[in-house]
């Protein structure tokens, strides 16, 4: 049996624990079983890794700050991002760094999410046809039509994929959605 007060709230030694008392009898009253899963009671984790906080040790601070917070703080400060006052800034930064997780986890769905509104909105663009008229095309050579033409085109599919992402910070994209798609069909 290791030496229990030495445990503390290591993830490892807690599981190496558990599986041990579920091999010696399943139906020990210190395991719960949820959801197909067995885990200790909340006794059996105070009676083995201790009731109170412990502290970590700074190997394992350095370990973590470098793995984890040191390539959050690099990529958020290669980010673009508009630009935002001292207060909004730090704010941002210790949400990020508070919850790196979740907070990537989000910004991942986010650009996913805009990607498949951009997707759809250069399809509907395409689908609807609408012609691209410039300005002064007379005066252009046949390559400066060309690339304005497909500049005039992104330009469409990025903006209606932005309003739409803006009006999803609100919760209201769907319905955004069905109104410009309303505009669009009437133009």
């Amino acid at each position: 049996m290791p030496d229990h007060s030495k445990l503390r709230f290591d993830f490892l030694s807690l599981w190496d624990e558990t599986e041990k008392i579920f091999h010696q009898n399943r139906h020990d009253p210190r395991l719960v079983f949820a959801a197909g899963h067995h885990s200790l009671t909340r006794q059996a984790c105070i009676d083995l890794a201790g009731s109170g906080p412990s502290r970590y040790d700074g190997s394992t601070i350095w370990t973590r700050a470098t793995t984890w917070k040191v390539p959050l703080i690099q990529v958020f400060a290669l980010c673009p991002r508009p630009p935002l006052n001292l207060a909004t800034e730090a704010f941002v930064m210790v949400h990020l760094l508070g919850d790196p997780i979740d907070t990537v986890q989000n910004l991942l769905l986010k650009i996913s999410l805009c990607q498949k509104r951009v997707n759809k909105w250069k399809k509907r663009l395409e689908n609807l046809g609408v012609p691209i008229v410039i300005r002064d095309e007379s005066r252009m050579d046949d390559l400066a039509v060309t690339r304005a033409k497909q500049q005039i085109e992104e330009c469409r599919w990025k903006s209606l994929a932005l309003v739409t992402d803006a009006y999803d910070e609100w919760g209201q994209a769907e319905e955004q959605v069905e109104v410009m798609q309303l505009v669009s069909y009437m133009s």
